[in-house]
């Protein structure tokens, strides 16, 4: 009898040491998550792929990537997204305007834009005042146009004339335009910059030569989620800090990883708007490698350096009225 009792409670020890060190959670939280057709992913995808979003407790309602910043700071303004991998811009757009209200409560990258060239026909910034210069941009209100901005000012470029030539279109349109011969030069985001790079054409510019306030990319996140369960925030900032970390240490398995997702994301993009990219059928690991160095992949953010750009962003003409940064970021999650 002794030996029995002896035995289950040997049984019960194991059990509750085996799992220990396992997160157990009654209830799993679900999530609409919304990502950036761009190198915004990496850090969403890498979590996605290697399970931690159900490890941290969370269950997947929707996992959506939208084509711009532009589209997914739509989806945020109007609630349709829980959670939001998106450039600092976009946010800023959509958190100024958004009936849902939403706080940015974590950085992923820092930099990610550039101005890349057929250098036949542009060889320098300079190049963009000539009257045959073919040029694009995505539309008021990106990180793109922030640089464009930024570039027209600091090289003192006569904006009437560079402005009044300027194409908006989405960056994977410019990419194909540019591949076509029909543009000469364009403003794009990572990855779109890299994959600009490997089929020939120059970058004349990045944020960092003109505007190194830019932040790249945000995790952005409901208030209401913010307010009504903290503890599940921080485990979702915790583990998006998780994943930039990954990313940066692990940098070869990160770019298969989100090659992998951009290309399916690729795909879907031409099946939905009914075109065929002929210089690009997939975003390769080598592409995204390049975008990852020139990123400076962090979950902080320096409220100073946002306010910046809400100013820079309502003097544009972005956002109707200057807003406060610390009203939109709340940082006590990466304490």
């Amino acid at each position: 009898m002794k030996s029995t009792v002896k035995i289950s409670i040997l049984i019960i020890l194991v059990a509750l040491l085996s799992g220990c060190g396992q997160k157990i959670f009654t209830e799993k939280l679900p999530l609409k998550i919304g990502v950036e057709f761009s190198q915004c992913t990496c850090a969403a995808c890498v979590a996605y792929e290697k399970g931690w979003y159900v490890e941290e407790g969370f269950e997947i309602a929707s996992y959506q990537s939208y084509v711009t910043g532009g589209a997914l700071s739509s989806a945020i303004a109007e609630g349709y997204v829980d959670v939001a991998y998106i450039g600092l811009v976009p946010a800023i757009i959509a958190l100024s305007k958004s009936a849902t209200p939403f706080k940015i409560v974590s950085g992923i990258y820092r930099y990610g834009y550039a101005f890349v060239a057929n250098p036949s026909k542009i060889r320098n910034i300079k190049d963009l005042e000539q009257n045959t210069a073919k040029i694009a941009c995505p539309h008021e209100g990106s990180g793109e146009n922030v640089l464009l901005h930024a570039a027209l000012e600091i090289y003192q470029l006569d904006k009437s004339k560079v402005l009044s030539r300027m194409n908006r279109m989405n960056p994977h349109k410019i990419l194909d335009a540019l591949a076509k011969g029909e543009l000469d030069g364009g403003f794009v985001p990572e990855h779109w910059v890299s994959v600009a790079e490997s089929k020939g054409f120059k970058i004349l510019l990045t944020c960092k030569d003109v505007a190194p306030c830019i932040s790249g990319a945000v995790l952005v996140i409901k208030e209401n989620l913010v307010t009504r369960n903290p503890e599940a925030v921080k485990r979702l900032v915790q583990m998006t800090a998780r994943s930039i970390e990954y990313v940066k240490s692990n940098a070869g398995d990160a770019a298969i990883v989100t090659s992998r997702h951009l290309t399916h994301r690729l795909k879907k993009t031409n099946e939905a708007e009914k075109v065929e990219l002929s210089y690009l059928k997939e975003v390769t690991p080598e592409m995204c490698i390049q975008a990852m160095q020139r990123i400076e992949f962090t979950p902080m953010i320096d409220v100073k350096e946002v306010q910046l750009i809400i100013n820079n962003l309502h003097r544009l003409g972005d956002i109707e009225r200057p807003i406060k940064a610390e009203d939109i970021i709340d940082l006590q999650f990466l304490k």
